[in-house]
């Protein structure tokens, strides 16, 4: 049973890794901002020249009328965003890093169980 589970789980990241790539690959031709809005919660994700960024923030009370609610894409032309790893607090959380980092922390789980698999494959325990 653990198998199988590891094997969704690596699947799952699978899938993710690729689409970060195609994420990555299209940052340099357009600049991709995808906003969820329901009152008061604002999330904004976006991709632009090799970089992507994840924003919240909370709408105050006053805008709760001006603030379209649901899913809203944006596409621009692409942009240099802001300094990588960037992480600001208060009213938002604002992250900034490089597709590249996002991907190999994907990768991680992705290969981590197919090399455990495989190297008790090559070296099975020994019974004693």
């Amino acid at each position: 049973m653990l198998h199988k589970l590891q094997l969704g789980w690596s699947l799952v990241c699978d899938v993710a890794a690729v689409l970060l790539i195609v994420l990555w690959v299209r940052s340099y031709w357009a600049y991709e901002i995808a906003s969820f809005r329901s009152f008061p919660h604002n999330i904004t994700l976006g991709a632009s020249k090799g970089v992507a960024f994840v924003n919240y923030a909370r709408s105050s009370l006053d805008s709760k009328e001006l603030v379209k609610q649901g899913w809203e894409y944006t596409p621009q032309l692409p942009t240099d965003l802001h300094k990588p790893l960037v992480f600001s607090y208060g009213d938002h959380l604002l992250v900034i890093t490089p597709i590249w980092l996002a991907l190999i922390v994907i990768a991680i789980p992705a290969i981590a169980p197919g090399a455990v698999y495989a190297a008790k494959r090559i070296n099975p325990p020994s019974a004693h």
